[in-house]
C-alpha cells in the first residue's frame, strides 16, 4: 500500500481480510462449498487425462510383465 507516496507496513490481518474480500466477491453468491468444489475441478481437470494416460500405460506393463512370467491378471 502506499499513502503520500511512501510504502505502508501491511499487517496480516489486513492482507488476510483483503484476500478473504476479493474470494467473496469472485464466488458472487455461489456457496462457499460449491466454491472449493469448482475451484478444485479446475485446478485437477487439465492433468486428469494425463494421470489416467500414465495409468493405462503402467496397467499395460504390468500386464506385459506378468504375461512374460506366465500369468494373468
Amino acid at each position: 500500500m502506499r499513502e503520500n507516496g511512501l510504502a505502508m507496513a501491511l499487517k496480516k490481518s489486513q492482507l488476510y481480510s483483503s484476500l478473504w474480500a476479493s474470494c467473496d466477491e469472485l464466488r458472487g453468491g455461489m456457496d462457499a462449498s460449491q466454491y472449493v468444489d469448482k475451484c478444485l475441478e479446475e485446478r485437477y481437470a487439465e492433468p486428469l487425462p494425463e494421470i489416467m494416460r500414465r495409468v493405462g500405460e503402467f496397467e499395460a506393463k504390468v500386464e506385459q510383465h506378468l504375461a512374460n512370467m506366465g500369468l494373468q491378471l
